[in-house]
């Protein structure tokens, strides 16, 4: 198997970033994605409230890499050439979770014949508050 081919192999990451608030509770954390060059892989993560008021929530995708000395550094979706964020499609992008309810975010991973080697992205979920 020539070389590029085995890059082609290699793991994918999509990892989902916890939530940074008490609000909202994001499962599953973290996925690994195995595709070849080409191929096509669906998912979904669940989005819940748990707190007491309707939260309005954003999703959006971003380029990740950590410093050598540990610092996590977030960039543009496709500033990094190892960038998983051009092949991947989400839906709902913007929306309101009810107290106690549970919001299913489907997602979508084409990964292009030409793309090969590992490649990662994050997926940062922003809180738009107790909704009036």
């Amino acid at each position: 198997m020539p070389w590029t081919r085995r890059i082609a192999l290699a793991a994918l990451a999509l990892a989902l970033a916890q939530a940074a608030w008490a609000s909202i509770s994001v499962a599953p954390l973290g996925l690994d994605l195995t595709l070849a060059a080409g191929q096509r892989a669906v998912g979904s993560f669940l989005v819940k409230n748990v707190s007491e008021e309707a939260q309005g929530v954003s999703v959006e995708l971003v380029d990740y890499f950590q410093t050598v000395d540990g610092q996590n550094q977030f960039l543009a979706p496709g500033a990094l050439a190892r960038s998983l964020a051009p092949y991947v499609t989400y839906a709902p992008a913007d929306f309101e979770v009810a107290p106690g309810q549970v919001q299913e975010v489907q997602f979508a991973v084409e990964l292009p014949e030409e793309a090969g080697g590992p490649r990662w992205t994050v997926c940062m979920l922003r809180q738009r508050g107790p909704s009036a």
